[in-house]
C-alpha cells in the first residue's frame, strides 16, 4: 500500500511537470508574422505623432534602403518595411515611397547625390528635368535577438530597430526602437570565422556532446521478493541533436545500485541481498521536452562464474519514458520506467519505478 501511494504522488508529480512544460511549448518562443506586423504599425504610429507631425514639407519621397536580419529565423525584412511605409502613406500623404533605388545605405547615399545631374529625375527634387522622383528620406533598420533571464526563466529578445536619414545631410531625423519578449529555449545563431571560413553555429546548444547523469529514484523491485527499492543510478554516454535542439538521439551506459535486492538461486530459493546493482546499456530519443527510452538491464547479482549461461537469464529489457528540460551544459531527467523481470514469473506486475535527475553536458 506504501508502495502504490508513493508511485501515485510521483506520477501526479510527472504529471503536473508535463503540464507546466506543454504550457510553456505552447508559448511562441519565434514572432509571426501578425506580430510583425502590429510592430510596424506602432513604429508608423510613432513616425506621424513625432517627424511627421512636426515637418513643414509638402511632400518627401522614402527609399528603402538596407534591413538587416541578424536572427536565426527567416524574416521578410522588405515586408516589414512596405508595411511602414503603407501604414504612414495611408494616414499622411504627404511621404511618398520611391521603387527606383533599393540599395545599401552608404550607396544610396551617394546616387541620391549624383541623381541632381541625372536628367531622368524630376526639376522639382533634383533641380533638373523629367519625372522620377529622388528620394529625400532613407528607411534602414535591424532585427536582432538575444537571450535573457527572467525571474529564472529563459527568454529570447527581439529588438527591431528602424530608422531615416536625409539624404542631403546623411543626419538621422527620426528613429525608433521596438523590442519582444518570446519566453522558451533561447536559441541565437552567428556567423564565426575559422580559417578565413564563415560558419554557423548555435549558441544556447551544442550539436553534439557527452552525457552525464546523476538521479535518484525508487519504485517496486525487479522480482517479487524485493520491496519498495531507492535507487541511485548515474548514466554516460554520447548525444546528438539537431533542428536547432528540439530533436536528439543518444546511446549510454547506466550503472544502478538499488537499496536492496533478491537472487534466485539455482534451485528457485529467493535469497534477499542488502543491496542490488544494475548495469547496462540503452538508446534514447528526446523531441523538445519529452524523451524516450530503451535498453537492457543485467542485474549483476544474478550472474555467476559461467557469465555466458546465466547472463542471458540476468537480462531485463527496460522502457522508459519522461521530461528532459535541457539547457545549455545542464538539463533535468525525469521519468517513469518499465523493468521486464525475465527471471520473474509474474514480471508483468513488477518493475514500475521513477526517477529525477541532472544531466549534464560535457
Amino acid at each position: 500500500m506504501k508502495k502504490q501511494w508513493m508511485l501515485t504522488v510521483f506520477v501526479g508529480i510527472l504529471l503536473c511537470l508535463s503540464g507546466c512544460s506543454s504550457k510553456r511549448m505552447a508559448l511562441q518562443t519565434k514572432l509571426s508574422m501578425s506580430e510583425f506586423e502590429e510592430i510596424a504599425q506602432k513604429s508608423a504610429k510613432n513616425f506621424l505623432s513625432g517627424y511627421a507631425k512636426k515637418s513643414k514639407v509638402e511632400e518627401q519621397t522614402i527609399v528603402i534602403s538596407d534591413f538587416s536580419n541578424d536572427t536565426n529565423l527567416k524574416f521578410n525584412m522588405t515586408s516589414f518595411a512596405e508595411s511602414f511605409l503603407e501604414n504612414v502613406r495611408n494616414s499622411d500623404p504627404r511621404f511618398k515611397l520611391s521603387a527606383t533605388m533599393g540599395k545599401s545605405k552608404e550607396t544610396l547615399l551617394n546616387d541620391a547625390r549624383k541623381v541632381r545631374d541625372d536628367e531622368e529625375f524630376s526639376a522639382e527634387t533634383t533641380k533638373e528635368k523629367d519625372s522620377l522622383l529622388a528620394p529625400d528620406l532613407l528607411l534602414s533598420g535591424t532585427i536582432t535577438q538575444d537571450c535573457a533571464l527572467i525571474d529564472g526563466d529563459e527568454m529570447t529578445e527581439y529588438l527591431i530597430s528602424i530608422k531615416l536619414t536625409d539624404t542631403n545631410t546623411g543626419a538621422v531625423v527620426w528613429s525608433d526602437r521596438r523590442i519582444v519578449t518570446k519566453e522558451g529555449k533561447c536559441l541565437i545563431k552567428k556567423k564565426v570565422s575559422s580559417n578565413d571560413e564563415e560558419q554557423d553555429t548555435m549558441l544556447g546548444y551544442e550539436n553534439n556532446f557527452f552525457i552525464l547523469t546523476l538521479e535518484g529514484g525508487f519504485g517496486q523491485g525487479h522480482l517479487a521478493g524485493e520491496k519498495t527499492n531507492y535507487a541511485f543510478r548515474t548514466r554516460f554516454g554520447y548525444m546528438y541533436r539537431w533542428d536547432d535542439g528540439n530533436y536528439g538521439f543518444g546511446a549510454y551506459g547506466i550503472y544502478e545500485l538499488r537499496s536492496q535486492g533478491v537472487k534466485i538461486t539455482d534451485n528457485n530459493i529467493v535469497e534477499k541481498l542488502n543491496y542490488g546493482q544494475d548495469a547496462g546499456l540503452g538508446l534514447l530519443f528526446q523531441a523538445s521536452y519529452f524523451y524516450a527510452s530503451a535498453g537492457v538491464l543485467y542485474d549483476l547479482d544474478a550472474i555467476d562464474s559461467n557469465f555466458f549461461s546465466s547472463g542471458y537469464k540476468a537480462a531485463n529489457p527496460f522502457f522508459e519514458a519522461g521530461l528532459m528540460i535541457m539547457t545549455k551544459n545542464i538539463g533535468l531527467l525525469s521519468g517513469i520506467r518499465y523493468v521486464v523481470a525475465t527471471q520473474d514469473p509474474n514480471y508483468l506486475n513488477r518493475g514500475i519505478s521513477g526517477s529525477i535527475g541532472l544531466m549534464f553536458a560535457i
